[in-house]
């Protein structure tokens, strides 16, 4: 029988609507977009520096565009894929698939961008996710247990940076951010979870709960840095020296792969196939 690719990242398909993930007769979706919070960034590794977390001025002064927007669309890319400390094309093997996110610019808070852009995210940051997104026979499920699933028509904010070479604007490893409306009504800025992330430099100090309205004005008070233009081209950088693991797919050679399945119908009846595993329902 052929093999069907496992593939680990998926398009995300849980709609905002009347009946979606447990919506409340009288809640509006602007409302529900307002409550989710983002998947948790989980991950280990043995450090050989933790850096410790950048100043918020130095952060912000190293995007290229932090912008508000809404989800339009997400799906998963299989092409470019990261084959070794190669990127190719076709990968004759298992691909773990990268993400796009289509996001609806609403307010820029630094750049110059409108209308809608498209954001990569490479496996290697999307596999950190929890839950994580993956397909299953064209199904799609969330693994692992943290905040929430991404969702269509969700609010988020997006530090990004933009890879001339590629055209793109990249994550690169940087916190994705919602709001959150504190008891005395004011919106504030939530960061994505990165408390399981054990060599990450952390959030910028002063963003998590920092009042939405204070952000430009923190901004503009902000003096030009050497520091902030230093950390812009080490992240770019990145992109150059370790080629598309910041923005592609992996590829997973056939003679490499050590687990037991891919999909359902390769475990034995009662069985089902989890991050290459057969296991009980």
């Amino acid at each position: 029988m052929k093999k069907l690719v496992w593939v680990l990242i998926g398009v995300v398909l849980f709609l905002v609507g009347n009946g979606c993930n447990g919506q409340q007769e009288g809640v509006e979706p602007e409302q529900i977009s307002s409550m989710l919070t983002l998947p948790r960034l989980v991950s280990m590794g043995n450090c050989a520096e933790i850096l410790p977390p950048p100043d918020l001025c130095t952060w912000v002064q190293s995007l290229d565009l932090l912008a508000w927007g809404k989800i339009a669309a997400i799906r998963p890319v299989e092409s470019p894929s990261v084959l070794g400390s190669r990127l190719v094309e076709t990968c004759a093997g298992p691909v773990n698939a990268a993400l796009e996110i289509d996001l609806a610019i609403e307010d820029v808070v630094l750049g110059n961008e409108s209308g809608i852009i498209t954001i990569r995210i490479g496996f290697d940051q999307v596999s950190s996710w929890r839950p994580m997104p993956v397909t299953n026979d064209g199904k799609l499920e969330w693994l692992g247990k943290g905040g929430d699933p991404l969702q269509i028509g969700q609010k988020i904010g997006a530090p990004l940076f933009f890879d001339d070479a590629t055209d793109s604007w990249l994550l690169l490893g940087e916190p994705m951010l919602t709001e959150r409306m504190g008891e005395e009504g004011v919106r504030r800025i939530e960061v994505q979870d990165m408390s399981g992330l054990e060599c990450s430099e952390g959030p910028p100090n002063g963003l998590h709960g920092l009042e939405i309205t204070l952000l430009q004005t923190t901004i503009e008070q902000c003096s030009p840095s050497e520091k902030a233009s230093q950390r812009n081209a080490d992240k770019l950088k990145h992109v150059q020296g370790i080629p598309g693991f910041s923005y592609a797919a992996t590829c997973i050679a056939e003679e490499n792969f050590n687990g037991e399945c891919r999909a359902d119908h390769e475990c034995e009846a009662q069985k089902v196939c989890r991050e290459f595993k057969c296991v009980a329902p």
